[in-house]
């Protein structure tokens, strides 16, 4: 039994394959963009207060960490990446004291509020 396929159509599938393929990586991105946009500058986040206390040294990853965990951030590796591109790394890992924050502040709010407390 011999193929009737066309080379058109093998081509045609191919090439619906890949189109199919590229979409859905796109749509995937662009979800995840969404996402860390939505958590970088607070779109549409529920208000929560959080105090939120540090007594100790803390690295900028585990402070970042503790913000996720509390539920001020959603992403504590983008929140990281935001402190250190705004050279802001070495001041939060000074921090001793307490704040108030809310999950529905931005990350420069958020920022903001350790620098306000550190000028006190």
């Amino acid at each position: 039994m011999q193929n009737t396929e066309t080379p058109k159509n093998i081509l045609y599938r191919f090439a619906f394959s890949k189109i199919t393929v590229i979409t859905l990586f796109a749509i995937i991105c662009a979800c995840l963009i969404l996402s860390l946009a939505n958590d970088l500058f607070a779109f549409v986040k529920p208000s929560n207060t959080v105090s939120f206390e540090v007594t100790e040294p803390t690295a900028l990853k585990g402070l970042s960490s503790q913000l996720q965990t509390s539920g001020v951030i959603d992403n504590s590796l983008a929140f990281w990446a935001y402190v250190k591109l705004k050279n802001k790394d070495e001041l939060l890992e000074s921090f001793r004291g307490s704040v108030e924050l809310n999950s529905d502040m931005s990350y420069r709010d958020i920022l903001n509020e350790f620098i306000n407390f550190q000028n006190q």
